[in-house]
């Protein structure tokens, strides 16, 4: 089964795939929403409608999902 990233970039969006690009690299610095806003220079409307039309969620779900990633793959470095 392919990831749903991977279905992301199929779908060629570049403002989905910047935003989710700029959230893959600064989510554990604390940026929110109007920072990924900021980033991909697309209207909060906009990008918060292809987030659900393309991956079912809005930004700061995304966000939040990605964090959280980040922090098991983190805690599981610790562990071993």
């Amino acid at each position: 089964m392919a990831r749903q990233s991977t279905d992301v970039l199929a779908s060629g969006d570049p403002v989905v795939i910047a935003a989710l690009r700029y959230i893959h690299s600064a989510a554990i610095e604390g940026i929110n929403v109007a920072g990924v806003v900021q980033a991909t220079g697309a209207g909060r409307r906009e990008l918060e409608r292809k987030f659900r039309a393309i991956l079912g969620r809005s930004v700061l779900q995304e966000l939040r999902r990605v964090r959280i990633q980040q922090a098991q793959k983190l805690l599981g470095s610790v562990n071993q």
